[in-house]
């Protein structure tokens, strides 16, 4: 379906590539609804917080603002079609981008489509932001959407709530991560827990926290003040 998403921009947008006007803007205003969808959108100074290629065929990353915190993350999407031309991008590398402002069944993005003279330009590498450390029950809601972010020690609740997904609880409330990445063999167990970092992503009408690789999941060992036997459960 986002392959014909693409093909349909790049025709629609095409003959008016060389008079396309940008908007240059940041994530936080975009995340927070300043701008109406099919906005032409620049933002500039942007850090590439996920490898296109670790989650699926290379047709979209996630970028932050440096400044972090809620409304600083979001998707960008190419196709795959274009990911010989990005695919290259890693995180910490500092970029520009322009595209359209859209969303993608309620998940923001900004559309990159090279032939109505959209890009995204690298200018050389910066600190990783974040990620930012949000208990569960803040975690999962739309200020957090497209942003690297932390959770405290979480305990796993079900390793198995179906389509690579496992929910993980803490002492505020529940969420769930998903398998989406390439770089992940991690299998949950009942009752794990552990300190997850990921991307907060928004699909079929829930969040879900995606870790980038095995790294993101962290076994701090041992009893801490964030130790589920203290939760009572």
């Amino acid at each position: 379906m986002r392959t014909l998403l693409l093909v349909v921009l790049v025709t629609a947008f095409a003959a008016v590539a060389a008079n396309a006007q940008y908007t240059t803007t940041t994530i936080y205003d975009l995340q927070q609804g300043v701008y109406a969808e099919s906005t032409l959108v620049r933002v500039e100074n942007v850090v590439i917080t996920a490898s296109p290629y670790e989650f699926t065929g290379g047709g979209y990353t996630f970028v932050e603002e440096q400044g972090a915190g809620p409304w600083s993350g979001i998707e960008v999407y190419w196709g795959t079609a274009n990911a010989p031309t990005y695919g290259y991008l890693a995180p910490g590398d500092l970029v520009t981008i322009t595209g359209m402002y859209a969303e993608y069944y309620d998940m923001s993005e900004i559309v990159v489509v090279p032939a109505r003279g959209d890009d995204v330009v690298y200018l050389g590498t910066a600190p990783i932001p974040g990620p930012d450390v949000v208990d569960i029950v803040a975690m999962f809601t739309e200020d957090w959407e497209g942003v690297l972010v932390q959770t405290d020690c979480s305990e796993c609740y079900d390793p198995d709530l179906g389509y690579g997904e496992w929910g993980i609880q803490d002492a505020t409330g529940q969420g769930k991560c998903d398998d989406k990445s390439s770089n992940l063999t991690y299998v949950p167990a009942l009752y794990d827990w552990r300190v997850i970092t990921g991307i907060l992503s928004y699909a079929y009408g829930a969040y879900a926290l995606w870790p980038r690789g095995d790294a993101d999941i962290f076994d701090p060992g041992g009893a801490t003040v964030n130790d589920p036997t203290s939760w009572g459960n």
